[in-house]
């Protein structure tokens, strides 16, 4: 996989982790989670906005016993709760027999699904987490002690932030950070590397390898239903839950309609379903009514429109970067682009056209997109 590349070689006198970037080579393989069974010994190499919480699911239900049938019956939270890590002390060498698998993803799709899914919807740990560093580095003048809230960042700034992690070797985090540093493919030789592209087929692969039966037949018969439905619940149970933190820093209606916009934008909802809630509504409707409304808007939704809207998002928000950033984006993610055979400068990003409608997807008030789907056809 990393002939001809420059990759993160070693010998047996000397390692050079140059191009894969591994900050602490003897650490490695310390956020890799082990499968250890009877018939079998794994190794799995979570890259997050990856798939990552299905195989963290996937690896639960190997390593633990419980009530569940397929991944997405395990809950989140004790799928990343309760899992076990790889020993402090362990080494790749010690899992060369072992069957090793990760899933990678385009970065630029990575690093848009990471904007919208933790900054753009109310999230406040990651307003923090990333908000506050970046607007703090990007932000003359900003006054830090005048607010406790970091929800406006653009996406050009989280572009401008993500690139400048990369290169000071700084506030990485695992939803952006270059997928060659987080697994070191050339230096773990992996058995099996997925595509998010096609999650499913890849997916049958690594269930077909375990023989793991009610996943095959989760995978074979309704993925998509179970995928689309786990994915609306989580968008809309995590921001209720967070009610009160997110109501500091922005109105309940706004929250609402951002994470109404977030399942347009990830194309699980059209942009003909318009956000549900008016007036009083809007402040006493629970979690579990507003996911009724998201699913009933997403069985409402046409299947062409939502492959549509989610290019037309994707083309729009990097639309919005200044064009030297993306380049140094493509730099920046450059062992990705050539190891994992993704295009570096695809033409609907890297090409100027000036007659490119913007339809502002991100302005959470909009509601009427008039015919979008039959201009942009």
């Amino acid at each position: 996989m990393c002939s001809g590349y420059f990759l993160g070689f070693h010998s047996e006198q000397n390692q050079t982790y140059a191009i894969e970037k591994i900050d602490k080579p003897g650490e490695i393989t310390r956020h890799m989670l082990p499968i250890s069974g009877q018939q079998t010994s794994a190794l799995y190499c979570p890259v997050e906005k990856v798939g990552s919480t299905f195989w963290r699911r996937f690896v639960y239900m190997l390593t633990k016993k419980g009530p569940y049938q397929h991944p997405l019956n395990v809950p989140i939270k004790l799928a990343i709760d309760k899992i076990t890590k790889t020993p402090k002390n362990s080494t790749p060498h010690m899992y060369e027999r072992d069957f090793k698998f990760m899933f990678v993803r385009d970065p630029y799709h990575r690093v848009l699904s990471a904007y919208i899914d933790k900054l753009y919807v109310p999230n406040p740990y990651f307003w923090d987490k990333y908000g506050k560093p970046a607007i703090k580095l990007l932000r003359s003048g900003h006054d830090m002690k005048r607010t406790g809230c970091y929800h406006d960042l653009s996406f050009e700034e989280f572009v401008r932030f993500v690139i400048w992690s990369e290169r000071n070797r700084k506030e990485l985090d695992a939803h952006f950070q270059v997928a060659t540093e987080i697994c070191a493919p050339c230096t773990m030789n992996f058995t099996f590397i997925g595509k998010m592209d096609n999650f499913k087929s890849d997916a049958m692969l690594v269930a077909n390898h375990f023989q793991h039966q009610s996943t095959i037949k989760m995978l074979q018969e309704n993925l998509e239903t179970l995928a689309k439905h786990d994915a609306i619940k989580d968008s809309i149970d995590s921001p209720f839950s967070w009610k009160g933190r997110i109501k500091r820093c922005m109105n309940w209606p706004e929250a609402t309609k951002r994470i109404w916009r977030k399942l347009q934008m990830r194309g699980l909802v059209d942009m003909d379903q318009q956000y549900p809630l008016e007036g009083k509504a809007i402040e006493r409707t629970s979690s579990p009514l507003f996911v009724q409304k998201a699913l009933d808007a997403s069985k409402r939704s046409d299947p062409a429109l939502l492959k549509l809207q989610k290019r037309l998002v994707f083309v729009e928000m990097y639309g919005s970067v200044d064009p030297k950033l993306l380049e140094d984006m493509r730099d920046v993610y450059e062992a990705d682009f050539r190891l994992f055979d993704y295009n570096a400068s695809p033409p609907e990003l890297f090409i100027n056209d000036s007659m490119r409608v913007v339809h502002d997807f991100i302005d959470f008030n909009k509601q009427d997109f008039g015919n979008f789907k039959t201009v942009e056809n």
